[in-house]
């Protein structure tokens, strides 16, 4: 009886593997088509983001040579709710075209902080601009990163844009002014 049971055992164990191991296989050929290899295999953490980013990945390759060791960059937190949202729109194609403009830019920004961590640091805040002044005069130099739409401090007195591009600029204000 014993070795009944050990074979009905076997036998249920070698039909999983078949199954799973030709599940696998049809995956594998499903995603081989889609899957460019040369890219997959040698490709460096910079291509590997910019294929992912497009056009947002250079703030990765040209901030972090810029900054200093441990400064916080600063920038401008994705706020507002749904009903300011439902305010400044007039159709339900505009509130959730809106919606989706902040939360690509959210995720953007989400994206920026975790792959530029911890050279440097960015960090969300409200009002920006305010809080780096604040921080300058107290003796933390703190930059500022902003994109297009963003307020930026150009009237504003000490205030040097370090670098700017198309998408994004960065503004340094100088430690107690």
């Amino acid at each position: 009886m014993h070795l009944l049971v050990r074979i009905a055992f076997i036998g249920l164990v070698a039909w999983q593997a078949t199954a799973a191991t030709a599940l696998h296989g049809e995956r594998l050929a499903a995603t081989s088509a889609a899957t460019d290899w040369g890219h997959a295999l040698a490709a460096t953490t910079t291509q590997r983001c910019e294929r992912v980013l497009g056009t947002d990945a250079g703030l990765l390759t040209t901030l972090p040579p810029l900054c200093p060791p441990g400064l916080v960059v600063l920038h401008e937190r994705v706020g507002g709710s749904l009903d300011d949202l439902r305010r400044r729109t007039t159709s339900e194609q505009e509130l959730a075209a809106a919606f989706a403009r902040l939360a690509a830019r959210n995720g953007l920004w989400l994206q920026w902080t975790a792959l530029l961590y911890p050279q440097p640091f960015l960090l969300g805040v409200t009002d920006a601009i305010t809080v780096a002044e604040h921080e300058a005069r107290a003796g933390r130099p703190r930059w500022l990163l902003t994109l297009p739409g963003d307020p930026e401090p150009r009237d504003r007195t000490g205030w040097v844009v370090v670098q700017s591009s198309a998408q994004f600029t960065v503004w340094r204000c100088p430690t107690g002014s």
